[in-house]
């Protein structure tokens, strides 16, 4: 959590492999994941707009990928369809990007994450661009996928109601610092007097 241009993205991006750690260490199950390529590490990513490919369905865009590495076509179907009714969006599978609601294209972006079986699960702000209520359904479905799934996932957010609802841990960049760590084990009086006035959430009940 933090300000825009706190480095939020490019932590995300250094994990995923997308951009280049300039310094320091990134482990990886205990191994400098520098040192790998991106498509080694594991990891899955969703983007704040989604990031599907307009011309494709979404069946092509939650298999985009993965179908150089799983030849067999039937297993490939089977793992779309498990990943799809977890997501509930089965009837969509025939359907382009531009015909789906926000919610619909961001589960669709988070299917073609998720059906790589990744070690580390990357969100960026895919909340960001929905409507309040909208955001809270997805936000109550995220967090009891990523239970299903036993997931661990980064989670960037501005929102800070959002970072005190799903984070087991929240971290408070900016300008590319941390300021603050904070676990959910401590107490929400603690968490309050130790964050910057600026930054005081409202606490769910």
């Amino acid at each position: 959590m933090g300000p825009s241009g706190s480095g939020k993205t490019t932590i995300l991006k250094m994990i995923a492999g997308l951009s280049e750690a300039s310094a320091g260490v990134l482990l990886l199950d205990g191994k400098d994941a520098r040192l790998l390529p991106a498509w080694e590490r594991g990891i899955g990513m969703v983007f704040q707009n989604g990031g599907l490919y307009p011309h494709l369905t979404v069946y092509q865009n939650i298999i985009f990928g993965l179908d150089r590495f799983l030849a067999d076509k039937n297993k490939l179907a089977e793992e779309v369809e498990k990943t799809a009714a977890l997501l509930g969006i089965s009837e969509l599978l025939e359907r382009k990007p531009g015909e789906l609601s926000g919610g619909q294209r961001q589960r669709a972006a988070i299917g073609r994450a998720i059906i790589r079986k990744p070690k580390i699960l990357l969100m960026d702000e895919p909340l960001a661009n929905l409507d309040p209520g909208l955001r809270r359904q997805l936000r109550d479905e995220l967090m009891a996928l990523k239970n299903r799934l036993d997931l661990t996932c980064i989670y960037v957010t501005h929102d800070q109601t959002e970072a005190m609802t799903m984070g087991d841990r929240v971290v408070l960049l900016n300008r590319g610092y941390v300021k603050l760590y904070i676990t959910r084990a401590r107490s929400k009086n603690l968490i309050i007097s130790s964050m910057p006035l600026w930054l005081k959430p409202k606490l769910p009940k």
